[in-house]
């Protein structure tokens, strides 16, 4: 069982969580969003992702106690299932051990799946559910959509760096 996690955050210096989305390979979701300090948030998160706040019902948590229950509560069905936190940017799994308030399950895996995303079946994704991106669960969605173990992505640049 592999769940696929998506976070947005303040600013890359000294982030602070914004929101969180889990999705799972049956397509439960979770997705939760946290009150903004916008005097932490960098001028493209300012941009891009406050704008797409609150776009869905029940999202907002008072706060960190309420977001750690929150995901608790989703989690725990999976239990047996032993399943694999499946993640494209270690930020996520750091940002979600932050949620969980440093006590993550001993039977959730973290994994990092980067190289297993296909950019192009991504962006298809989301152009084609007219989903905006650097929308945590929008995202999420893309990355189990995108999700191919068989993929492997390759960023080395074409030309080798010149002496």
């Amino acid at each position: 069982m592999r769940i696929f996690i998506d976070t947005e955050f303040s600013d890359f210096k000294n982030p602070q969580l914004i929101s969180i989305a889990l999705v799972d390979e049956d397509w439960r979701e979770f997705y939760a969003e946290l009150p903004v300090d916008r005097t932490r948030c960098n001028q493209f998160v300012i941009d891009n992702v406050l704008p797409l706040l609150g776009r869905e019902l029940d999202a907002q948590c008072s706060g960190p106690e309420e977001l750690h229950a929150r995901i608790n509560a989703w989690l725990l069905p999976l239990e047996d299932k032993k399943p694999d936190l499946c993640y494209d940017f270690e930020g996520d799994w750091i940002l979600f051990s932050q949620a969980m308030l440093n006590q993550v399950p001993a039977w959730l895996t973290p994994v990092n799946v980067y190289r297993h995303i296909d950019p192009l079946t991504f962006q298809a994704y989301q152009y084609v559910n007219h989903l905006p991106q650097h929308h945590a669960l929008y995202d999420a969605r893309a990355n189990k959509r995108a999700f191919n173990p068989a993929f492997i992505r390759d960023d080395s640049p074409l030309f080798p760096k010149s002496r």
